[in-house]
């Protein structure tokens, strides 16, 4: 696991181009700028879309900048995870090969310099 190690949960990008959405995006992109300059690890813990959908020879053009941005940060050496959550339907080859390093459809764990990392996106299980 590189280090140092960044989680970021239900940021739920939307399919609408509003300005509301822009600040978000904007927002994000300044975080992932600074996550780039340390090349660590990202976690995308959960509803990083608010609508995913991605077909095996289609996926959706509404968040092409969002796929060059982590594109970038995996070309530059960044170690992408990705959790999908209840809000990220239909996560196929694209996104699990193409953009991230790896992509969860369930609960993680991991260890590092000797601590425990359980990593869940809130969904209640029975136990």
């Amino acid at each position: 696991m590189q280090l140092p190690i960044y989680f970021i949960s239900d940021v739920h990008l939307m399919l609408e181009d509003t300005a509301k959405e822009q600040r978000k995006r904007e927002s994000l992109y300044r975080f992932l700028n600074l996550v780039r300059t340390t090349r660590g690890t990202l976690f995308f813990v959960g509803d990083l879309f608010d609508f995913y959908f991605e077909y095996p020879d289609m996926i959706p053009k509404a968040y092409f900048d969002f796929y060059n941005k982590a594109y970038q940060l995996k070309k530059a050496g960044v170690n992408l995870k990705f959790m999908a959550g209840n809000h990220d339907y239909w996560v196929l080859e694209f996104m699990k090969e193409k953009i991230m390093d790896s992509t969860y459809f369930d609960d993680t764990t991991f260890s590092t310099k000797g601590k425990n990392f359980y990593i869940t996106h809130c969904h209640m299980k029975e136990l």
